[in-house]
């Protein structure tokens, strides 16, 4: 963390620094360096915030309910209506179980991976996100989100829920690269787990795993 916030704090020392000098030389400052420095400063600000917020998801004490796993994916569509509009996507949803957990957080893990599968899947013509579920004999379930996006190679895998990680660039696709760490941080709360395959150019695929409710 400290590694990725060094980069936006040094670019605002240098922005300082260039109109410092600016006003030393009795110049008015450059517009667009300004600019830049308050990028960087909201840059910082959001990964500290993010990183508040992974704090809290890892201390705060959940108040657990049976809850809808279809309520919850549909508040998660209607927050991200603005970044599917205008777009060609087919959505395949199939109905999904109930579990046991936290309405909000179950919540903000759809929020989370269908908005990456949006953010992913930009570039095709037609994007194809499909969504499914599955309640097991022992209470436990099962829910799969897969899209036809870019993917990731398989041997990065592992790098996928890590804090601040990004397996593309920033150029190509935005973010500060929280979202998956708080989806794992969320599941485990919850008891339960995520894991995430892909092919680079062939889509994504995530699966969460609910435990059966104690």
């Amino acid at each position: 963390v400290a590694h990725d916030l060094r980069g936006p704090l040094m670019s605002i020392r240098g922005v300082l620094d260039a109109v410092l000098g600016d006003v030393r030389d009795g110049m008015a400052p450059d517009a667009e360096l300004l600019e830049m420095g308050v990028k960087s400063s909201d840059q910082s600000l959001r990964m500290v915030k993010d990183m508040l917020d992974f704090a809290r998801l890892g201390n705060e004490s959940l108040c657990m309910e049976p809850t809808s796993l279809d309520m919850a994916l549909r508040s998660a569509l209607e927050t991200l209506k603005s970044a599917a509009s205008g777009r060609d996507i087919r959505w395949d949803i199939a109905p999904l179980p109930m579990v046991q957990g936290h309405p909000g957080l179950i919540r903000q893990v759809f929020v989370n991976l269908l908005g990456n599968a949006l953010k992913y899947t930009v570039g095709r013509e037609t994007a194809h996100i499909v969504v499914s579920g599955e309640q097991r004999a022992d209470g436990s379930a099962e829910v799969v989100v897969q899209d036809n996006g870019v993917g990731f190679a398989p041997d990065r895998a592992g790098d996928l829920f890590k804090p601040f990680r990004r397996l593309h660039s920033a150029q190509q696709f935005g973010g500060e690269g929280m979202g998956l760490a708080n989806v794992r941080r969320i599941m485990e709360r919850h008891g339960g787990s995520v894991r995430g395959e892909g092919e680079e150019g062939r889509g994504a695929r995530f699966t969460l795993g609910f435990p059966a409710p104690r």
